[in-house]
């Protein structure tokens, strides 16, 4: 009887130590897996920064080109003045003077 309650009493011993041990390793891989996404959290934030970074780079790029061709077109433009100048111009080299 004596040694039936012994091992019994050692049987519970290891089931609570057990019991200890899951809890404990669950508290760790919860720890882990908080640390991990925090890594990947941070992770993604710089990729996301990066690629935000690139897409301005990206967009300053397209804007140049955009600047450059409306500078182009205005500069191909004639002023008014200009215009007028050669119209008149034109206008008067085609008048024939009847004298």
């Amino acid at each position: 009887m004596r040694l039936k309650k012994e091992i019994w009493l050692v049987e519970e011993h290891m089931r609570h130590v057990q019991k200890e041990h899951k809890v404990s390793m669950k508290a760790k891989e919860q720890k882990c897996l908080q640390e991990e996404r925090c890594k990947r959290m941070n992770e993604q934030d710089q990729l996301l920064s990066e690629e935000r970074l690139d897409l301005n780079d990206d967009e300053i790029e397209e804007e140049k080109p955009k600047l450059l061709k409306r500078k182009l077109e205005k500069l191909s433009r004639m002023t008014v003045a200009k215009l007028q100048q050669k119209v008149n111009l034109k206008a008067s080299s085609n008048i024939i003077i009847i004298l």
